[in-house]
């Protein structure tokens, strides 16, 4: 195979191609079969092992004939397929995308897999960027869908075809005679997705600006670098002001910076000591703390309750168990 796609794909895995174990995230469709046939040519004299894997959620009639269509496909290029069956109806997306995540994540831990390739291409970057946008994301949460997601230490989910149009890999099908599914899932205009997919999405290409997906990657590219950089320094910031022994802050320092940074340090600290994210007014009303004596609760749960107090140059948390009778202290 030679074609400026292949070369793009090429240039996109070429910091993976030491790779001993991939996982892909197959499903019948246009991108998963276009990157199973890309990552076979790519792989055609390589010792790496590349296993398959299809999530059936159940929710279609057809679903066992997309079943038996996927066996064939990876067995004539000869790459070994796992299908998990999702018993329970997830109707939530976030639920069930949620829920795919972690089945490929069990399934990498289980076959030692460093790697997790997935099909997403750029439309689907522009449907996820309109979605978290209508949704009130923060520029941060706007900003996650990218070539490369860490979502383990040692695990990586990796999208080879995130700069692909899906003109081109529909081209791409058509050449190799790729067998495709039709998800008719896809056109089901309950889910909010794909009612931005099929009618959002084609509106502003046609009426507002017909290179909308390049201009916005091209703005959240600028974003990405921003985003990097506020990061950067509310990390520097937080190494700063943490206590050297006990979970606090010092919030004599920390007070004379930007408020926004105050925000991104606060939600860093409690989120790095206790897994829990507090909710945006619990942040700012914190944020907004004078350096004076200053104590509260915030149930985190029904049985636990997060202890705030701020001493003198200081604000430390603790966690304390409530009793169940206890009412939540609004702050």
């Amino acid at each position: 195979m030679d074609s400026f796609l292949y070369r793009k794909f090429m240039k996109n895995f070429l910091p993976f191609k030491l790779v001993n174990s991939i996982i892909i995230a197959v499903s019948g469709g246009e991108d998963s079969l276009c990157l199973l046939r890309l990552l076979k040519n790519y792989f055609h004299t390589s010792t790496s092992t590349l296993y398959a894997i299809y999530i059936d959620h159940q929710w279609r009639k057809d679903s066992f004939r997309n079943i038996k269509h996927l066996i064939n496909v990876t067995q004539n290029v000869g790459i070994h397929l796992t299908i998990y069956q999702i018993k329970k109806s997830y109707l939530n997306e976030s639920e069930t995308r949620q829920l795919r995540y972690q089945i490929l994540f069990r399934y990498a831990l289980v076959k030692k897999c460093s790697l997790i390739l997935t099909g997403h291409h750029n439309h689907d970057k522009l449907e996820t960027i309109l979605s978290n946008l209508v949704r009130g994301s923060s520029p941060y949460g706007l900003n996650q869908f990218s070539l490369i997601k860490k979502i383990h230490p040692k695990i990586q989910i990796v999208r080879p075809l995130i700069n692909f149009s899906k003109l081109e890999i529909s081209w791409l099908c058509r050449l190799l005679y790729l067998p495709v599914w039709s998800d008719t899932t896809n056109y089901n205009y309950y889910v909010k997705r794909n009612r931005i997919r099929h009618e959002l999405s084609p509106y502003l290409k046609n009426f507002v600006n017909p290179k909308i997906e390049n201009c916005i990657n091209n703005f959240f590219t600028l974003l990405h670098s921003d985003n990097e950089y506020i990061q950067e320094n509310v990390i520097k910031l937080y190494i700063q002001v943490q206590h050297p022994i006990f979970i606090g802050l010092n919030y004599k320092i920390l007070a004379k910076q930007h408020y926004n940074l105050k925000q991104k340090v606060l939600r860093l600290f409690f989120y790095y000591n206790y897994r829990h994210s507090l909710k945006c007014n619990l942040i700012n009303t914190i944020a907004r703390s004078r350096l004076s004596c200053y104590r509260k609760y915030i149930r985190i749960s029904s049985v636990y309750a997060l202890h705030i107090e701020l001493q003198q140059s200081w604000l430390y948390t603790t966690i304390v168990v409530k009793k169940a009778t206890c009412a939540t202290i609004k702050i």
